[in-house]
């Protein structure tokens, strides 16, 4: 009679293994799927560069082409700690200046122009630490905001 309690435990314990090795399959499947569709924006490069380990495992830094020309800086970030807007809130800049927009918060943002000439994508916001980067070529007023926070908004004034 023992005999069969063993089998019966050993098949018992296999189907859990059998189990916990879908599930684990199953995962690591479903960690492939959700790549964005949307398409990029002319003139646009968003950067992956990591300032931080922010999902807990091993940062990896990731190659970042530099511009080319003059830069500009704008960050999000959280002053006071009660709302998100962008700093500078207005930025004058030459014409082929590239403006590297850094997130400096803990939550994800996007860059959108109000006009739709560029945007960091909806699909694929630009989480802590990371940065987004857009050269302008032409002359002009540029407003633009975050299709995530509609309060942050800002202007970048090109001569």
């Amino acid at each position: 009679m023992s005999g069969n309690r063993f089998n019966f435990y050993a098949l018992k314990q296999a189907a859990r293994l059998g189990m916990i090795a879908f599930s684990l399959l199953a995962l690591l499947a479903a960690c492939g799927k959700g790549s964005s569709t949307t398409p990029p924006v002319a003139g646009a490069t968003a950067t992956a560069t990591s300032s931080g380990n922010i999902g807990g495992g091993p940062s990896t830094p990731v190659p970042v082409p530099t511009p080319t020309g003059p830069t500009a800086t704008v960050s999000m970030i959280t002053p006071g700690g009660y709302t998100f807007s962008f700093n500078p809130v207005t930025l004058n800049i030459s014409v082929g200046t590239t403006v590297i927009w850094t997130n400096r918060t803990t939550t994800p943002h996007t860059i959108t122009s109000d006009t739709g000439m560029f945007n960091s994508g909806l699909n694929d916001p630009i989480e802590a630490g990371f940065t987004f980067t857009y050269k302008f070529t032409k002359p002009g007023t540029y407003k633009y905001h975050c299709a995530l926070h509609p309060t942050m908004t800002a202007t970048i004034i090109v001569t």
